[in-house]
């Protein structure tokens, strides 16, 4: 088995190249991501950095939501439980101008990292089992990218390797109409 960060970089320079293809074909765009699952998560902030409260929504490339939940972890205790329809119409609500830009200007905001989102598309194996791969793309919740990383996994191993700005365009234009609804 080859080295699992070359693995790595070369299924990343793969799946960019998918991406590219995607942003000049339409029809390529609606077959490759009709085998996409994205996951949106809201890091809700704590008085107390030691615990960890999001909300995770669910959805297909479109923004189409299929499931959402809260989570709340702390040294003892883990609760996950599901938003009702309310509760996530005032979060989508909330979130209607989110849109993934490249408009940051290099500088991280310390605020922002108590309130970021972290946009995840998972991407399709032919052998789920053995490989995984995602792109998790973190932004304020204004969309606005503040970093971006790349894991995949092969069996018990996995490489984690940091996007390019040059491929995360690729990505952001891939994901330009991405928008949360409820249909």
């Amino acid at each position: 088995m080859a080295d699992i960060a070359e693995a790595s970089q070369k299924k990343l320079k793969t799946r960019i190249s998918k991406f590219r293809k995607c942003n000049k074909d339409e029809q390529e765009k609606e077959k490759f991501f009709n085998k996409l699952g994205i996951s949106f998560t809201i890091n809700v902030p704590d008085e107390n950095s030691e615990n960890e409260k999001m909300i995770n929504i669910y959805s297909n490339p479109d923004g189409n939501i299929t499931y959402s939940e809260y989570i709340y972890a702390d040294e003892e205790n883990f609760s996950q439980e599901g938003i009702s329809n309310e509760e996530l119409e005032s979060i989508v609500d909330d979130f209607s101008d989110f849109k993934l830009k490249l408009d940051n200007d290099g500088e991280i905001d310390e605020d922002s990292l108590d309130s970021f989102c972290s946009f995840t598309i998972n991407l399709f194996n032919k052998n789920p089992e053995k490989k995984d791969d995602l792109i998790t793309i973190y932004t304020t919740p204004d969309g606005s990218v503040l970093f971006a990383e790349y894991v995949y996994t092969e069996e018990e191993n996995f490489s984690q390797i940091d996007i390019t700005e040059k491929d995360l365009k690729v990505i952001v234009e891939a994901f330009s109409d991405y928008k949360l609804n409820m249909e």
